[in-house]
């Protein structure tokens, strides 16, 4: 049909095209548009305007007998191929008055107005349908708006505006459809902002817990601290209270002292200060100690090794009657307290220089108060005394009458006291940093014993 221009032959073909497309329409199976349509579609771009009548015929019937033809006609590029004609036909650079001075069956234009009627009839049924894609006709609705512009046959006019309003009020329908959609969502995003505004007013109302719980935390705390102090203020009363008890004994110790001082029982008449008794001067202890006068007598010792423990006993032995040493310790500062120590012997017992109290050749035969508080015999220190630091005066009472030992700090009777001294004694000092010292103040023999029972006295048995 397409080559041949006998007009009986092309009509019989024509006719022969028509019916099988019918039987293609009316068959119940599966049907490949594509394939069925492409011939058809040959047939309607072809520039012999009979053949393309019988294409444009054979198509309008198709999509009219079965829809789904349409899609098949946009799938295998109708809108492109018209495109494509539209730009040949109706060049860009062509003006207006070109085209008014031409005409469409011009030998420099491949499709005559038949043809070019024959697509966009086509066309306008197709896009009647609905079945178009925006973007498979953006080539083709592109170059209808431009050769609108230009001067044309009042058909082909008319053709392109009635496919551009039937466009436009697609997309007006388009617009409505989006504006009903949106309005069609208004109750949702209201439902949402609901949704959200209760989500924040839980969070807020969750952070506003979370803060409560806080400050509930902190108020615990808080009375927790209470508590912690006024537990610490209770121990710090009860402290006070101990200290106030030892005021009050050393009080009644004092107030003691006082009355028997008031009472002229202690001094004047009924002391016997000491004028014969001084240091032993050893040969064995130059190496480590040096002795010095005090009102003529040697009363006082100095240290002159480092770390190296020296005893220096009285010369006076102890049997009987009552005894007491005062001494005074200087430069042996340690932690606060004398570092050096005053105490008894047994009088036979052989002393070596230098001499560490606390070995188990010298523990049982020598006791000593120490600055630390301590009184240490027999290997083990005792503490409940108090400690005495450099220049405080430290007292020993020695009673051999009662077979005693009492002790004394600033005049201060102390709770630890021996018991059962039956050897014959001597008084002693212990000192051992270099340049240390200790000096006897005071000694005397007494009538009367100052010592007496005083709360909560712990004795150690000699």
């Amino acid at each position: 049909m397409l080559e041949t221009t006998n007009p009986r032959i092309r009509t019989l073909c024509g006719a022969l095209v028509e019916l099988v497309q019918q039987i293609g329409t009316e068959s119940k199976q599966k049907v490949e548009w594509q394939i069925l349509l492409s011939p058809l579609i040959q047939l309607l771009f072809n520039q012999d305007d009979g053949i393309s009548e019988i294409g444009k015929q054979s198509l309008l019937k198709t999509v009219g007998k079965n829809p789904e033809a349409l899609f098949g006609l946009v799938e295998i590029g109708l809108f492109d191929r018209s495109a494509e004609v539209l730009e040949i036909t109706f060049p860009q650079q062509q003006t207006a008055s070109q085209s008014s001075s031409s005409s469409l069956q011009n030998a420099q234009y491949q499709f005559s107005q038949t043809v070019v009627l024959n697509i966009l009839e086509v066309i306008e049924k197709v896009i009647r349908s609905g079945s178009i894609n925006e973007q498979k006709t953006a080539k083709f609705v592109s170059n209808l708006s431009r050769i609108k512009q230009l001067k044309l046959p009042k058909q082909i006019k008319s053709a392109i505006g009635a496919i551009l309003f039937i466009l436009q009020d697609d997309d007006d329908e388009e617009e409505d459809r989006k504006e009903t959609s949106q309005l069609e969502k208004i109750p949702e995003l209201i439902e949402q902002q609901k949704a959200t505004l209760e989500v924040k007013q839980l969070e807020q109302k969750l952070r506003e817990t979370e803060e409560q719980l806080y400050f509930t935390e902190e108020k615990l705390k808080n009375k927790d601290n209470q508590l912690i102090r006024t537990e610490e203020r209770a121990r710090n009363m009860e402290d006070g209270k101990n200290q106030s008890d030892q005021r009050i004994r050393e009080l009644e110790n004092t107030q003691y002292f006082q009355q028997q001082y008031n009472r002229g029982q202690i001094f004047a008449a009924q002391r016997n200060i000491d004028q014969i008794a001084e240091l032993e001067d050893s040969y064995g202890r130059q190496s480590y100690v040096k002795l010095e006068r005090v009102d003529g007598l040697l009363r006082k010792a100095i240290a002159i090794k480092d770390v190296h423990p020296v005893v220096v006993p009285l010369n006076k032995v102890m049997r009987d009657g009552i005894h007491r040493i005062t001494v005074k310790f200087q430069k042996c500062y340690n932690q606060g307290s004398a570092f050096g120590a005053v105490g008894i012997v047994e009088a036979s017992h052989r002393i070596t220089c230098p001499c560490n109290t606390e070995k188990d050749n010298h523990n049982h035969h020598m006791l000593d108060y120490a600055g630390n508080g301590c009184v240490c015999f027999k290997g083990i220190g005792n503490k409940g005394n108090s400690n005495f630091k450099i220049g405080e005066p430290v007292t020993l009472e020695l009673n051999m009458d009662k077979k005693t030992l009492h002790f004394f700090v600033n005049d201060m009777q102390q709770p630890f006291f021996v018991r059962g001294i039956n050897d014959a004694v001597k008084f002693y000092g212990q000192i051992a940093q270099n340049n240390s010292s200790f000096t006897i103040t005071l000694l005397e023999e007494l009538n009367t014993p100052i010592a007496k029972h005083v709360t909560n006295e712990i004795a150690l048995n000699w």
